[in-house]
């Protein structure tokens, strides 16, 4: 895009959004490869699919930006606001989110692979199925600390109490004996993106009480089991575990 026809758009956009005459920027698939944005007010503004691969968007203003399926590989980003962002499946390979702001971002499926988010506010991100291999998320915020939150949970002097629910949404493995003090067993996706993956899925009393309507189980995982748990960077409840001991079931009203 020629920088005349990008600097009319934003000037557009500018007067949109101060609510006088002007018009929200339309850069749907635009071709913004290597623009210079520096500082850009593009709040609300339409960059779905839109190829932005090196741009320069240092402290530029996007919250509530459309970046679906956009390309910002190498984009730079640092101090950036994308608060509440739409970026499902965009591509951020090796983009420089460094003190971005991405509170409340949807990040689900993006391609954060290598990318630089230190000091980044992911606080209430969706980054459900994102690929953060090779990010350095050195000092960011807003990620859930498993030991944080397993520390909330009921203990006792064998290991925590978790509660869970079979067959409601999936069938229980066939090899699974579920029954009072039985220890099941599950391979554990421990990638920490996915919300809901295979292992054996367990939660807080609260989650259950909120998300369920079948028969709960009560349960424990012992302590020398930990080290086989995973928790989602922002679980709302619900974790996985490798291996499990069934307790007993419980009743609702015994969890309220």
């Amino acid at each position: 895009m020629e920088i005349k026809e990008l600097k009319k758009i934003l000037e557009k956009h500018r007067f949109w959004l101060n609510n006088d005459d002007g018009e929200k920027a339309d850069l749907y698939g635009a071709d913004l490869y290597g623009a210079d944005l520096y500082g850009a007010d593009l709040r609300e503004a339409d960059l779905c699919g839109a190829d932005l691969r090196g741009a320069n968007l240092r402290e530029a203003d996007l919250r509530e930006a459309d970046l679906c399926g956009a390309d910002l590989r190498e984009a730079d980003l640092c101090g950036a606001d994308l608060c509440e962002a739409d970026l499902r499946e965009a591509d951020l390979y090796g983009a420089n989110l460094r003190e971005a702001n991405l509170c409340g971002a949807n990040l689900r499926e993006a391609n954060l692979r290598e990318a630089n988010l230190r000091e980044a506010d992911l606080r209430e991100a969706d980054l459900c199925g994102a690929n953060l291999c090779g990010a350095n998320l050195s000092n960011s915020k807003g990620l859930i600390k498993p030991s944080e939150f397993l520390n909330r949970l009921e203990k006792n002097e064998v290991g925590i109490i978790v509660y869970k629910t079979f067959g409601e949404n999936y069938e229980p493995n066939k090899k699974w004996i579920i029954e009072p003090e039985s220890t099941i067993e599950e391979v554990c996706n421990f990638d920490r993106t996915n919300t809901c993956a295979c292992g054996i899925n367990v939660a807080t009393k609260e989650w259950i009480l909120s998300e369920t309507k079948g028969e709960v189980w009560k349960c424990l995982i012992k302590w020398e089991w930990m080290v086989d748990v995973c928790v989602p960077y922002n679980t709302d409840g619900k974790f996985r575990c490798e291996k499990l001991q069934l307790l007993k079931v419980v009743s609702r009203e015994e969890l309220e």
